[in-house]
């Protein structure tokens, strides 16, 4: 029987569903759209338990997809810092108040992004000594900001487009980096957290068919799309996820 939920809000959980998949499927940052429209349905841990799964099943394919194109040393000099900032988000869990850290992380979001525009090609400077620094910085903050809200994007999006120009390095880069950031990720909800249910179950098996249907808009619309246009609609998200987390935490 399907839930009464699913049954009275399917036209914004199939949304919702697709713009996971757009996300997914490469367009970046599509997904912080999704989890508000999520956020009006469930409560915030809710939404996670949802959430977890289905964006574990939604990097399999762009994770085999661009497996040739990514920058395997840029993702794994930063994920042993995003699985410490997993750890440490696990651990403080409900205690953090939650609208100071958002509004934290959209500033500084927002700082990065502007930095990397004024700068141009240079970026932040990823070279040199500062690399690790800057790597192991960005990596708590993405590993904390993820498993307390999903609220990392905006932060490892950044650091892959100060990493590499290409939008199939980008994509193939941080899809491999969430591949194994939300594996650990669904294991620490599941035995830390339990925030799974049955009907958290059932709804996100009733999202996999409309992110399916993002996943294959997003690959169509990737092939007739720029390199330059790319970059643009995902700094466009960048500053959309960081002006969303100051409003939403003010």
């Amino acid at each position: 029987m399907v839930p009464d939920i699913i049954r009275e809000n399917l036209p914004i959980i199939a949304i919702s569903g697709i713009l996971l998949g757009i996300d997914k499927g490469g367009i970046k940052s599509t997904n912080i759209l999704a989890m508000y429209f999520m956020l009006s349905l469930f409560p915030a841990k809710t939404m996670l338990a949802i959430y977890a799964p289905l964006i574990l099943v939604g990097e399999f394919y762009p994770v085999w997809h661009y497996r040739k194109q990514a920058n395997y040393q840029a993702s794994n000099r930063f994920i042993p810092w995003a699985i410490l900032g997993l750890l440490l988000g696990t651990i403080v869990g409900t205690r953090i108040n939650e609208k100071i850290f958002g509004l934290l992380i959209g500033i500084l979001v927002l700082s990065m992004a502007t930095l990397t525009l004024v700068r141009g090609e240079k970026g932040i400077g990823l070279e040199g000594k500062r690399k690790h620094l800057i790597s192991a910085g960005l990596g708590v903050l993405a590993g904390f900001g993820s498993i307390i809200g999903n609220a990392g994007g905006g932060v490892t999006n950044f650091y892959f487009l100060s990493t590499t120009n290409n939008k199939n390095s980008l994509i193939g880069s941080s899809s491999y980096l969430y591949c194994i950031l939300n594996s650990v990720k669904l294991l620490l909800y599941l035995f830390l957290w339990r925030i799974f249910t049955r009907d958290t179950v059932t709804v996100t098996l009733c999202m996999v068919p409309f992110m399916a249907i993002g996943i294959v808009l997003a690959t169509l619309l990737l092939k007739v799309m720029s390199e330059k246009t790319y970059q643009i609609l995902v700094y466009i998200a960048i500053f959309y996820a960081g002006i969303s987390l100051i409003l939403k935490n003010i």
